[in-house]
C-alpha cells in the first residue's frame, strides 16, 4: 500500500504539471493569434479603447482553455509516459508486482477529472465570459465614431416601422474612418413617391451622418411631374443603429447560453417554425465531445506503456504528433463540413475522438505486433 501511495502522489504531480504546460501553449498560441487578431479588428472598426480590448480578450480564455484541454492531456501523457519509459520506471514497478492497469489508472482518474472540469467550464464560465464579451462588442459599437460595417469597407442598413415595413434604406459605398463615399439614402415611406438621395462626401460622428454635396431625386407617378431633383450643400441624417437592434432584439447566440437553456432555445425556435442553425447543433455536441476527447485520449496513450524499450521514443514522438494535429485539424474541418451541411453536425462533433480511436487502435496493433 506504501507503494501505491508514493507511485500515486508522484504521478499526480508529474502529470497534472505536465498537463497544466500542455494545455497553457496552445490556449496561450490560440488566445494571443487567432483571438487577438479578430478582437484587434473590433478595435479598428469600432475604435474600442484599448483597455477594452484586452478585457474581451480575455473573457474568450475559458473557452479556449476547453477547446485545448484535450491537446494539454496528450502531451502531458506522452511526456510522463516517454520518461518513465525511458528511465525503466514501470519496468521497475512491474518487478514490484504492480500491473500495467493498475500503472495507468492515476492516468484515467486526471482525464475523468479533466472532463468533468471542462463540463463545469462549459456550463458556467464560457456562456458568461462569452455574453459579457459580446456586449462589451456592441456597446464599444454604439460609442464608435465610424458605421457599424457588414464588411470592412461598406454599410448597409434600414429603418422600419411599427409593423416591420421598410421605410428608409441606408447604403454607403466605402469608408476610411469617419468619412463616407458614394452614399445612397431611399425613403420608400410612400411608394408612390420615392426619394432618393446620393452624396460624394461625408462624414460620421456622434451617431449622425453629415452629408456634403449632394442631390434629392423625386420619383413619382405624376405623368407631369416624374422626376424632380434638388442640390443641397449639406445635410445631417440619424442612420439605423444595427447595434442597439442587436443588444436588444436579437435571439441569443448558442454560446451564450448553457447546455439546458440552449435546449429550451431549440425549443422555442421549434415552436416559432424557424430552423435550428448546424452551428447551434454542432455547439450543443461539442459540449459533450470535448470533454470525451480528454479521456479517448488519455485511452490512446495506454499502447505506450507497452514500448517498455527507451530506444522506441521516437515512435512515441510521432505517433503523439499524429493525434495532436490530427484531432485538431479534424476538429477545425468537421466544423466547416457541419457548417455547409457536408456532414451531421452531430457526427462532425465526434468526428475527431474517432479519429483517435482508429489511429490508437492501428498503433497498438503494431506494437504488440513488432515492439512487444
Amino acid at each position: 500500500m506504501g507503494i501505491f501511495k508514493i507511485f500515486d502522489r508522484y504521478s499526480y504531480a508529474e502529470f497534472l504539471t505536465l498537463t497544466a504546460a500542455g494545455t497553457t501553449l496552445p490556449a496561450g498560441l490560440l488566445l494571443f493569434t487567432e483571438e487577438t487578431k479578430r478582437m484587434m479588428q473590433y478595435v479598428k472598426d469600432f475604435g474600442c479603447p484599448i483597455d477594452t480590448f484586452l478585457f474581451m480578450t480575455i473573457l474568450q480564455l475559458p473557452e479556449i482553455v476547453v477547446r485545448c484541454m484535450p491537446g494539454g492531456i496528450l502531451i502531458g501523457a506522452m511526456l510522463f509516459l516517454s520518461k518513465m519509459v525511458a528511465d525503466r520506471e514501470i519496468v521497475a514497478l512491474q518487478t514490484c508486482g504492480i500491473s500495467k492497469a493498475r500503472i495507468f489508472q492515476p492516468f484515467i482518474i486526471i482525464a475523468i477529472s479533466a472532463a468533468y472540469l471542462s463540463v463545469l467550464i462549459n456550463e458556467f464560465a464560457v456562456p458568461a465570459c462569452l455574453k459579457a464579451s459580446m456586449k462589451m462588442t456592441i456597446l464599444a459599437a454604439n460609442n464608435r465614431d465610424i458605421p457599424l460595417t457588414n464588411g470592412i469597407n461598406d454599410f448597409k442598413g434600414f429603418k422600419c416601422d411599427e409593423k416591420g415595413k421598410v421605410q428608409h434604406i441606408f447604403l454607403v459605398a466605402s469608408r476610411k474612418g469617419g468619412e463616407l463615399a458614394n452614399t445612397v439614402l431611399i425613403n420608400v415611406t410612400d411608394k408612390k413617391n420615392i426619394q432618393l438621395t446620393v452624396a460624394e462626401k461625408g462624414f460620421f460622428k456622434s451617431d449622425a451622418w453629415t452629408l456634403f454635396n449632394g442631390n434629392i431625386y423625386n420619383i413619382t407617378e405624376d405623368k407631369v411631374q416624374a422626376y424632380q431633383s434638388s442640390h443641397f450643400d449639406k445635410m445631417q441624417i440619424t442612420p439605423p443603429d444595427k447595434s442597439k437592434f442587436l443588444l436588444e432584439n436579437r435571439d441569443p447566440f448558442s454560446f451564450e447560453l448553457n447546455t439546458m437553456e440552449l435546449l429550451q432555445q431549440f425549443d422555442k425556435l421549434k415552436a416559432q417554425g424557424k430552423p435550428i442553425t448546424s452551428l447551434m447543433r454542432l455547439d450543443l455536441s461539442r459540449r459533450i465531445t470535448d470533454p470525451l476527447a480528454c479521456l479517448v485520449i488519455t485511452l490512446a496513450c495506454f499502447p505506450l506503456m507497452l514500448m517498455t524499450r527507451g530506444s522506441r521514443k521516437a515512435y512515441s514522438i510521432v505517433y503523439g504528433a499524429f493525434i495532436l494535429i490530427g484531432y485538431f485539424t479534424l476538429r477545425s474541418i468537421s466544423g466547416g463540413l457541419a457548417e455547409n451541411a457536408v456532414v451531421a453536425p452531430e457526427l462532425a462533433a465526434l468526428l475527431p475522438c474517432l479519429l483517435i480511436v482508429g489511429l490508437s487502435s492501428a498503433f497498438t496493433a503494431i506494437v504488440i505486433k513488432r515492439f512487444n
